[in-house]
């Protein structure tokens, strides 16, 4: 069976399941599979720059929302 023949085998299995589970699953593995392609696919400086913010947030070095809009509020207005 050729790659094109079993997706198109498995898409039909799917709209033919009436098992909410099933579809659920195979939805959160699709999603799961798309997210780590998401992350493999960005630059590493940009995954460094968010790795260096997780590590921040987690000592406390942030700003609240609110904070930083009031901060930079001049900006914001047209």
């Amino acid at each position: 069976m050729t790659f094109a023949e079993q997706k198109i085998e498995l898409a039909q299995k799917l709209l033919q399941s009436t098992d909410r589970k099933l579809i659920k699953k195979v939805q959160a593995l699709m999603d799961e599979y798309e997210g780590d392609t998401w992350w493999d696919n960005l630059p590493e400086e940009v995954k460094n720059s968010i790795k260096v913010s997780e590590e921040e947030f987690a000592k406390g070095e942030y700003a609240a929302h609110d904070v930083v809009m009031k901060k930079y509020q001049k900006w914001l207005k047209k």
